[in-house]
Order: structure tokens, then sequence, then C-alpha cells
């Protein structure tokens, strides 16, 4: 690991800000003993006080230093102080999906090709993600992603089974139906995201979205949107096999050992 017991802000150069989020913010840093980049996730803990999510930033740390993917920022140190928990992580050069969408768009077979790897990897090693939308996957230049942002991820402690309780957490229009069915969720929540953030890749906004936020969730709910002409007649497939209001249906939801093979093998990704 980068740093230490002594390891401060001071020890960096931060260069610009690179991200805003509900608990902070990323910067970019140089590291001044090395010269390497690196992007800095500072963490409040005002905000997180505030939010009552105090474990978020544990709940980060412990799924980043037990993750080694491809696909997944690195994590290089963690320090904390008065102010902030700070994650030193991996500078990708590129940007969100979100961000970058437009441009994406002839790549994004390939590019979900590699979000489905990443969750087959997590959910082999029992994390559901639980955050899985456009702003939390980023592209380097070359269009390889590096999935980001585990602050709402959770960890399964049973070895037997990716089941857990939860409550509500992440975005509004990328909800799981069982979330607000308040049941016992598992990695194919992860999935149900995976459909709406294909959905949003083409369209700008997810299949659910309406500014009126209880409407979203009774879009949801009854699992009621409507396809657009902007989203290829294989995607649309694709999507419609992930959104299923029943977990058990969704595609893949019992291949992820197999590195989610069903997935994979739709005409989507050829």
């Amino acid at each position: 690991m980068l740093c230490s017991e002594t390891t401060t802000i001071k020890d960096f150069l931060i260069e610009k800000q690179i991200g805003l989020g509900s608990y902070g913010k990323i910067v970019l840093a140089k590291h001044k003993a090395s010269g390497a980049l690196y992007a800095i996730k500072m963490v409040s803990r005002r905000n997180v006080q505030k939010s009552k999510r105090l474990e978020t930033a544990n709940i980060e740390k412990r799924c980043l230093e037990s993750i080694d993917s491809q696909y997944v920022v690195k994590l290089y140190g963690y320090f904390e102080d008065p102010l902030c928990f700070n994650f030193v992580l991996e500078y990708v050069e590129g940007g969100d999906m979100f961000t970058l969408r437009h441009e994406l768009v002839p790549q994004l077979p390939h590019i979900f090709k590699q979000v489905v790897s990443s969750l087959a990897y997590l959910h082999s090693h029992k994390i559901i993600h639980r955050d899985i939308k456009l702003e939390n996957i980023l592209v380097d230049h070359n269009n390889n992603i590096k999935l980001c942002d585990f602050g709402s991820a959770k960890i399964c402690e049973e070895e037997t089974s990716t089941f857990c309780r939860s409550s509500y957490i992440g975005s509004a229009d990328y909800t799981a139906p069982e979330i607000l069915n308040k049941q016992d969720i598992c990695h194919a929540l992860d999935l149900w995201d995976l459909g709406i953030a294909i959905y949003a890749a083409y369209n700008g906004h997810g299949p659910f979205y309406s500014l009126n936020r209880l409407q979203v969730f009774d879009n949801i709910r009854n699992c009621k949107y409507a396809m657009v002409e902007t989203i290829p007649g294989a995607a649309q497939d694709l999507i419609s096999k992930l959104l299923k209001l029943d977990p058990k249906e969704r595609l893949g939801y019992n291949d992820f050992s197999t590195g989610y093979s069903t997935i994979l093998s739709h005409p989507y990704f050829n």
C-alpha cells in the first residue's frame, strides 16, 4: 500500500477536482515523492454523519482491499484525517459513461461485456455493488472499464449465499423492485441495474424515469416502461430479459459461477 500511518494530504499536490458526490469529492493529485498521479476520493466525515451512513467508508475500504480485478478501480492507499476518509485510487484517464455516453455508442457492446465480467467477479466473491449506473463505470481511452464507488456495496457474509437483508440505497431510477418491496436482495439486484444502465447508455436516462419520485417507484413496481428507437433491437431484447420483477427470472440468475456465460452469449454481444 502507498500510505502509512503518517500519510497526510500534504504528501500530495492536488491538481484539480475531477468528481463530486453526495459524501465528498474526488481530486486528481500527484504524489510528491514519486510523481505518480492518483485519484483521491475524499469522503467527508460530516456528510456521512448527517446521512447516518458512517459505515460507507469502511464498506468501500473492505471491498476495495479484497478485490483484485482488471475491471475494478484499484486502491493504492487509505488514510484518515479530522475532516475526511481518503482513498488513494487508480486514476482512469477518460471519464465516466454518463459523461461520455454519446461518443461511446458504437463501443457499448464491448463496454458492457466488461461490465458483465466485472459483476461475475464481484458476485463470485459475495459482493453486491448495489449502485451500478453509468456514473460509476469509468472508461479509459482504450474503452476499458473500471467500476468505482463501492460505498453502497453489500458484502454477504454467509459463504453459501448471496442473499442478504438490505435497506433502500442508491439512485431512485435504478432501484430494484425487491428493495421497494422490502425483500431480501441477492446478486440479481445488480443485473436489474445492468438492464437500466444499458437502456440509459442509449437513451440518456433510464426506462422508469420521471420527475416525480413516487411515479418512478410506481413504474418500477409495475415494470412499466417503453422501448425507444434509439436502442438497437438486440439491446432491447437483452434489457427485457434483465428487467424482470422476479429476480430469479433475470437472465443469468443461476450463472455467475460460470462468468455469466448466458448473458455474454446473448446476440447483443455478438
